[in-house]
Parts: structure tokens; sequence; C-alpha cells
């Protein structure tokens, strides 16, 4: 099967790393791709808003399936445009997702479903990634996700600047979250017309017996997902097409006992031009590219968001000092990373 994903950043790659091992899949294309993707799949100089050239192609090349989490091509309604060419494709339409971050829809939904629910954004909010097949939500293992741009917490908002993932994190009780929240929202949503496929995250707070649903959240953080994939044991291909045909609920997923982090790689100024990039080897890691460029001159830093760098270990500790280790022989102008990803995690273990 050929495959399309689209998108240019580290979630792309992440998953287009675990797609390549799935036995059902022959070639990979990735519009547009960046540096590191082009190792790994074939870019497609196609911009992610060209939703009518991505359909297109995918007919063109006879893809057999299609799927972005990017929020580009979603806002572009790549889903309609490629299910009314009768072309497979897992991301939800436009429309759906307007929906679900309109604040005073949301709130009219949960009350129908009757699930609790804050739509506020204050307070500590665990993020979980989930897939939806428009009837079934499957949830992937909870991640601690450290969304500020500063250490301790601090400073603005910056996306995920690191995620760790491992047993440990698992807070809340699957079957309360599906009793209370998933399976009562997807109802409901059905019950309305509006079709939830593709890959999201849930916003979730309240205790482990008692969680409170704090909305949706479309962006899928390339260090987020990276730590989930690295613990994935199945065939992350095959899992997709299910949510594509419907069929989750027969879905069955598994992941080992690792402990995986993750830290992102950003730039602390503006690039006007693209910066030499060196990297580390990657023994013990996996690089994940976001804005990379390959030059004349070698590997360039093109953006904000650079590369994502990865672990995994059975400790928890391993995981972060390989993580942060090849961090020490990475360099280029502006570099720049939290120092305190999975550190007082890592300490709470030792205790």
């Amino acid at each position: 099967m050929k495959v399309l994903v689209v998108g240019s950043g580290s979630s792309e790659h992440a998953l287009i790393e675990a797609f390549r091992k799935s036995d059902l899949c022959d070639e990979i294309y990735c519009a547009p791709g960046n540096a590191g993707i082009s190792s790994v799949a074939t870019c497609v100089d196609i911009s992610p808003k060209d939703t009518q050239a991505l359909c297109e192609f995918a007919v063109r090349e006879g893809i057999g399936f299609t799927f972005t989490c990017s929020h580009v091509p979603i806002q572009n309604d790549i889903a309609d445009r490629f299910e009314s060419m009768g072309l497979k494709v897992l991301a939800p339409s436009a429309e759906t997702v307007r929906t679900l971050l309109h604040a005073e829809k949301t709130s009219a939904l949960c009350e129908e479903a009757g699930i609790p629910f804050d739509l506020s954004q204050e307070g500590d909010i665990r993020r979980i990634l989930c897939l939806a097949d428009g009837r079934d939500m499957l949830l992937l293992p909870q991640t601690v996700s450290y969304d500020t741009l500063f250490d301790n917490n601090e400073g603005p908002s910056s996306g995920s600047m690191g995620a760790v993932c491992a047993p440990s994190v698992n807070t809340y009780p699957e079957n309360r979250l599906k009793s209370l929240i998933t399976d009562p929202l997807m109802k409901t949503l059905r019950k309305n017309g509006i079709p939830l496929s593709g890959m999201m995250g849930i916003k979730i707070s309240g205790s482990p017996s008692e969680p409170v649903f704090r909305g949706f959240d479309m962006h899928v953080s390339g260090a987020v997902l990276s730590v989930i994939l690295r613990r994935l044991e199945s065939d992350l291909l095959s899992l997709m097409l299910s949510a594509s045909d419907g069929l989750l609920s027969s879905a069955r997923v598994l992941f080992n006992s690792m402990s995986a982090v993750s830290v992102m790689i950003i730039c602390s100024r503006r690039i006007t031009e693209p910066q030499k990039l060196v990297l580390p080897a990657e023994g013990g890691v996996s690089i994940y590219h976001s804005h990379t460029v390959e030059t004349e001159d070698g590997l360039m830093a093109s953006g904000r968001k650079v590369v994502v760098v990865c672990s995994d270990a059975r400790k928890l500790g391993t995981a972060r000092s390989n993580v942060y280790n090849a961090i020490s022989t990475m360099s280029f102008p502006g570099m720049y990373f939290r120092s305190d990803i999975a550190r007082g995690m890592e300490n709470a273990s030792k205790r």
C-alpha cells in the first residue's frame, strides 16, 4: 500500500518512522516534508493548504491511505475533499473541528451527554492523545507534557517543550475515562451528526476516580506523539486503517513497559536565514525533524521549532540521560531547550 502523510513537522516524522515498520506499507510519501523526513519517505512539493493538488496527487499515484494531524490541511477540508473522490483518509472535517473548538457548542454537547466538564484553561490539565473513528475513541497511553517555555513551568505557553510517557504516568483509569467521558461524548456527537475521526487530544483534570472533561486539543505535538510511539508494539498503519474503516472497537493495541522522554529543541531568536545544524550520532536516541532543510552547506535549522530528541529505557532516569547526553553534542546559533524535562519525575522515582 502507498501511504501519504500531509505535514512537515516532528509529528509527521515520528508517524512515518512508525508506518515504515508495517508490512502493509510499500511506499510512503510526505507533503511537503522536511530534511529529516526526506531520508525515510519521498517528499512531495505540495503545500498542505492545497488540498485539491494533494487529492490529484493521491489519485495519480494510487495512494491507498492518507493521514494528517496538521491543522492546515484539516482547516482546508482535506477530509471531505478526499472522501468525495473515494480516497481513504483519516482526518476530522473542518466543520467538526470548528464545532469542537467552539466553547458554547462544546458546552451544549457536554450537557447533553451528561459528562462532567469545565472548559476553562486554569489549573492542572492532562492531555491524552486519542484515535477516533466516528463511533469509538481509543485512548493512547497518558503523557506528561511540559507546555511552558521555561524551566519550572514558567513563562508563556509554547506548545510542548518535552514529554514523558511511562507506565507510572497513567493517572486516570481508562475505564473511568471511557464510561464517564469518551463513550457518552462520542454517542452524543453521533446523535448530533458530528462525525469525529482522526487523531486528537482530550484535556482532562480532576481526581483519578472523578475525571473532568476540559475540552478538545486538536494540535498533535511531536514531543508528545514521539514518546507514545516509542512505546507502541502494535502495527500503527493497521490501527489507522481500522480507524478510517470505523473498526476501532475491534482493534487491539499493545504498548511496552518502557519509559520514554522527549525534549523539543527550538531557536530562541528569529531565523532570517537557515542556520548550520549539528546533530548527535543517533545511538540511543531518535531525532524527529520539525523545521530543517538540506543545502549545499549541509543540514540547516530553518524555523523556530527545530527537532525533537527522544529516547526510551527501562528506567526513566536512563531515558532522560540518553536525551540530554545527546543534546549536549548538538549546536546551532540560538539553540534553546528546557533542562528540566522529567527531572522531578526522575527524582521522585529514586525515593
